[in-house]
């Protein structure tokens, strides 16, 4: 591959992450420091220090790395007062933030804010500029506490100096909700955001773009607080608003169109999800090129919808493709090449691969420790993934062990009544019950369900899935009749919050249907069963494992009963789980042991 500016292909050739891509993106990068500086010296012109002059977007990766270091060395002579030494400084800044080079970047930042707040005072627009992009870096680092110090002061400033109406007063004000909102704080940043919406309404009118962006903030939050029908009607006009406004091609048109895919997929439209970021995916390599990080993400998004339609192997394959795309385009140890290779083990768990699984998340789990920290959510949410992977494994000790670990990251982090907090709290109570230590598993996870009632509601799905875990375990140690009053209740909670079709309310129905073949209703438990599995393959498949945990319920529901399709069809499911999952995953040993007990009958 030789380089587009001096045609040679002797030396290190890199992509210069732009739209160029392939043999257009490829370039030496002291050719591109040169073409840099003879536009800069030339025609006074900083731009191609940081945007391509073939395509005019930005550069990533190691190219806006290089550029920008060596734009800094080019300018530190000058001193740090002057305005290019500070630009060139805060563009190097951003370089390391895109970079997840995070405690860099922030370092940078503060010895900017330093000289800017000497030289120009606290309500400059650089000083607030610089501010602000320094509690986003804090935010990236988990440093929320820091950042929402940062983020107030500047929406005060701005309030001050400009108004509660002007679009910086918004804008300090719609990063501050970012913040709740990352912190978990959903109601302060739903408040917030509907406000700022409000605003922007009145004052730049419906079909402004940043009027659609507050939208769809406020949008996301719903999504994050389980209000799931609030936000697909407000996806809903923000998308449709773009493709009419700014045309179906647009960058912003196609965002809008993957949250509103993401949340179809939350509230279990999985076929309508799957078939909106398909037609995304599409028109995003059409326009900008199969390797833009915008189309990656977008071909994650896909591989995930492949993954809830029980497609596992068309999902391995596109993820595989991205990774091998990010990591040769952004590198091994980019913060996006690492999230791409956790969810990769995330889905080699699902099937059931675990050796795969536990070997390339513990790999991604060293390296994420060792760029971000052990309390990065980044961090967190791998080896959560990890300790989940040795449960569903049958490796206890391990999965406790990691799980008890992550518990204690995530507490000091992020605190003890953090969402994220109780999902791995849960995780751990799942891990104890599998181990059949029911007494601490119960107290464990009727703890989390306390905590999550007061932070997320009655209908957060989170908190229902809490809920079946709890109905399990006391399944579990033989109080079937309070068993099933919780998984009655709960069964009834999800349909409103989810939708009758979404797979967690399937998997509560499935738990109820064990509950009441326990009490001697196997009749019904089947009347149930039978409903769950036809929908279930309906809306993913007859192959898709949830239909097959449907299946292996069902049989021994028909076996206690004596009706020998019970047999024959737990037989059959476990023929399918073996195939498609393997001898060691969880559901797999499940139907085992029902078939074992169904021969004792």
């Amino acid at each position: 591959m030789q380089c587009t500016v001096c045609l040679d292909s002797e030396g290190t050739v890199v992509q210069k992450g732009c739209c160029c891509r392939g043999d257009a993106g490829a370039v030496h990068l002291d050719c591109l420091i040169g073409l840099a500086t003879h536009v800069e010296d030339s025609e006074s012109d900083w731009s191609a220090w940081v945007y391509c002059q073939t395509c005019k977007g930005a550069f990533t990766g190691s190219a806006q790395i290089g550029l920008a270091h060596a734009r800094c060395a080019r300018h530190e002579s000058r001193g740090d007062d002057e305005s290019v030494t500070l630009g060139s400084r805060l563009d190097l800044a951003n370089a390391l933030h895109s970079a997840g080079q995070y405690v860099g970047a922030a370092k940078i930042q503060e010895e900017v804010l330093e000289v800017c707040r000497r030289l120009h005072g606290t309500e400059n627009s650089l000083t607030l500029t610089v501010v602000n992009n320094l509690a986003l870096t804090f935010n990236d680092q988990g440093k929320y506490a820091d950042a929402i110090e940062l983020q107030k002061e500047v929406l005060a400033i701005r309030k001050r100096v400009s108004g509660d109406l002007h679009r910086d007063t918004l804008t300090a004000a719609g990063n501050l909700a970012l913040t709740y909102f990352n912190l978990c704080k959903f109601d302060l940043a739903a408040e917030l955001e509907l406000s700022v919406l409000d605003a922007r309404r009145r004052t730049f009118g419906e079909e402004n773009s940043e009027t659609l962006t507050a939208a769809g903030n406020l949008a996301g939050t719903y999504v994050e607080q389980g209000l799931y029908d609030k936000a697909v009607d407000l996806y809903t006009k923000v998308w449709t608003t773009r493709k009419r406004v700014l045309g179906p091609d647009h960058p912003e048109t196609l965002i809008s169109g993957s949250c509103l895919a993401a949340t179809y997929s939350a509230l279990g439209r999985y076929s309508d999800s799957a078939q909106l970021n398909l037609e995304v995916y599409e028109v995003r390599k059409r326009v900008s090129g199969p390797e833009h990080p915008d189309t990656l993400t977008v071909a994650s998004n896909v591989a995930q919808s492949y993954a809830s339609l029980g497609q596992f192997d068309a999902a391995v394959k596109l993820k595989l493709e991205v990774l091998s795309t990010r990591t040769r385009v952004l590198g091994s140890n980019h913060p996006r090449t690492l999230i791409t290779a956790s969810c990769l083990g995330a889905l080699y768990r699902d099937q059931g691969k675990y050796d795969s699984a536990e070997e390339l998340l513990d790999e991604v789990l060293e390296k994420q420790i060792e760029l971000f920290g052990d309390e990065h959510s980044d961090s967190l949410t791998t080896g959560g993934n990890l300790a989940s992977a040795y449960r569903m494994h049958g490796k206890y000790e391990k999965g406790i062990t990691l799980g008890a670990v992550i518990l204690s990251r995530s507490t000091r982090a992020l605190g003890n009544r953090h969402p994220l907090t109780l999902v791995f709290q849960a995780n751990v109570g799942a891990i104890k019950r599998d181990m059949q230590e029911f007494a601490e598993a119960e107290e464990t996870v009727t703890s989390v369900l306390d905590a999550m009632q007061e932070v997320l509601g009655d209908h957060h799905p989170s908190k229902l899935k809490v809920a079946e875990l709890l109905g399990s375990i006391i399944l579990a140690r033989g109080r079937a009749e309070e068993a099933v009053k919780i998984l009655l209740t709960t069964s009834n909670l999800m349909k409103d919050s989810v939708g009758e079709d979404d797979l967690m309310t399937h998997s509560v129905s499935m738990t109820l249907g064990d509950a009441l073949r326990e009490i001697g209703k196997p009749d019904e438990a089947a009347d149930l069963l039978k409903h769950c599995r036809a929908r279930l393959a309906e809306i993913v498949g007859g192959e898709h494992p949830t239909t097959l945990q449907a299946d292996s319920i069902l049989g021994a529901c028909l076996a206690q009963t004596g009706d020998a399709a019970g047999e024959e069809l737990l037989l059959r499911t476990r023929a399918a789980q073996l195939a498609l999952l393997g001898p060691d995953h969880v559901e797999t040993r499940k139907t085992d042991m029902r078939i074992a007990k169904s021969k004792t009958t």
